[in-house]
C-alpha cells in the first residue's frame, strides 16, 4: 500500500485504484465484489468518508472518494486487508491479494469530479462487460444503478451528484444520463487515472517525462487539475510541513495529560492501550479524551494514544462523566493549564 499521503487532508477528492497481484482477478465471483461493497459499509460510519462514484472490474476498482479526518490512507489500509483476509480465507489462498500499493490521485472538484463520475461508471460498458447504457442502469456492480434506481448505501453520495447536474432528482438523473451518453465515444486522457501534474521538490512539474522513480521519491503525489489547483495545493502542503516540526512538542503534551489522569486514578498508563474495560480504565479515557479535545488535540490522535476506533472516542466524548470525573478533570485544567499557561 501507499505510505500516508501527503496530500491527503479532511476533504480532499482522490481517484482510488487497485488492481490484483500480477494482474490477477479479484472480482470473479459475486461473494468476492459483495464482501468488497459490505466492508465499505463496514467501516464507512467510523472512517467519514464519502464516494461519488465506484466501479468494481475484474482485475482492479475504481473509487472517488472524499475523506474525513480519518486520512486516505486509514480508510484504504482498513479496507483492503479486512477484504484479503476474507479473500484468502474464502479462496484457501495465502499471499497478497492487492498489488503492493493502491494508486490515489487528488483531484480538483471544480474541474474533474463530474468527469471522474462519468469515466468511472462507464467502465464496465467500456470494457464490454455490458453492451449498452440500458444494461449498466441494471449492472450491479458499479455506482451507476443506484443513481438510478435509487441508493441504501450511506457513503455513496448519489444525491449530492445529482444535484450537481439538477435542483430536482428526476431533473439530475435525466441530465446526468445524457452526460453520461455524451462520453460514451468520447476518448478519455490518462491523466484521469495517472494525474497532469506532480509537487515536488522543485516545483509543479507535468506528470509527461517524469521518472518512475523520481515520482516515488521526490513527489508528493499526483495532481488532476489546473496550475492554480496545483499552486494552492502546493502552499498547503508547506503549510502542513511547518505544522508537523511542532508534531514532537505535540506528543509531549498527549503524554503529560495522559500521564497526570491515570497518576489521578491510580492506573498504569501502560494500560492505556490495553483492551481491558475493566477498572477505571473507561473513567480514565474518557477524561484523557475529554482534556486532549480541550487542547486541540484530534480524535484521530486520541484514538491512536487510547488504542481505540475513532467512534469509541466520539462515544467517550459523548458519554455523561461522573461526579468524581468531573472533578478530576476539574482539578487538572486548573493546576496544570494555569501552570503550563495553555
Amino acid at each position: 500500500m501507499e505510505i500516508g499521503s501527503r496530500l491527503d487532508y479532511p476533504g480532499s477528492l482522490h481517484h482510488v485504484m487497485g488492481r490484483g497481484a500480477g494482474g490477477e482477478h479479484i472480482f470473479d465471483t459475486e461473494a468476492d465484489r459483495v464482501s468488497f461493497l459490505s466492508r465499505l459499509d463496514l467501516i464507512a460510519p467510523a472512517m467519514g468518508f464519502k464516494s461519488y462514484a465506484w466501479a468494481l472490474m475484474p482485475n482492479h476498482f475504481h473509487l472517488l472518494l472524499e475523506v474525513g479526518d480519518q486520512g486516505l490512507f486509514r480508510i484504504m489500509h482498513r479496507l483492503l486487508t479486512g477484504f484479503s483476509v476474507s479473500y484468502n480465507k474464502r479462496h484457501q489462498r495465502k499471499g497478497h491479494v492487492f498489488m503492493a500499493r493502491f494508486k490515489s490521485i487528488l483531484v480538483s472538484r471544480d474541474e474533474y469530479l463530474l468527469e471522474l463520475i462519468r469515466y468511472i461508471h462507464l467502465n464496465p460498458l467500456r470494457a464490454g462487460i455490458v453492451r449498452s447504457i440500458e444494461e449498466l442502469d441494471d449492472y450491479p456492480w458499479t455506482g451507476h444503478r443506484a443513481m438510478i434506481h435509487g441508493n441504501d448505501r450511506v457513503w455513496h453520495r448519489t444525491e449530492e451528484v445529482l444535484n450537481a447536474f439538477a435542483t430536482e432528482i428526476h431533473d439530475g438523473k435525466r441530465a446526468y444520463l445524457e452526460f453520461l451518453s455524451a462520453g460514451i465515444r468520447k476518448r478519455d486522457s490518462m491523466v484521469l487515472e495517472s494525474g497532469n501534474l506532480r509537487i515536488g521538490k522543485n516545483g509543479i512539474v507535468q506528470t509527461i517525462g517524469t521518472e518512475s522513480d523520481q515520482r516515488r521519491y521526490d513527489y508528493a503525489g499526483m495532481i488532476l487539475g489546473s496550475l492554480g489547483f496545483a499552486a494552492d495545493q502546493s502552499k498547503l502542503l508547506n503549510r502542513r510541513r511547518r505544522k508537523t516540526r511542532d508534531r514532537a512538542e505535540e506528543h509531549e503534551l498527549i503524554e503529560a495529560l495522559a500521564a497526570r489522569v491515570c497518576l489521578h486514578f491510580s492506573v498504569n498508563p501502560a494500560r492505556l492501550t490495553s483492551s481491558s474495560k475493566g477498572g477505571d480504565l473507561s473513567s480514565v479515557r474518557r477524561v484523557i479524551a475529554q482534556l486532549l479535545t480541550e487542547v486541540g488535540i484530534s480524535r484521530a490522535d486520541i484514538s491512536r494514544r487510547l488504542n481505540i476506533t475513532y467512534s469509541g472516542v466520539t462515544r467517550l466524548m459523548e458519554s455523561k462523566m461522573s461526579i468524581r470525573e468531573t472533578v478530576i478533570l476539574n482539578e487538572i485544567k486548573a493546576n496544570y493549564f494555569s501552570s503550563k499557561a495553555l
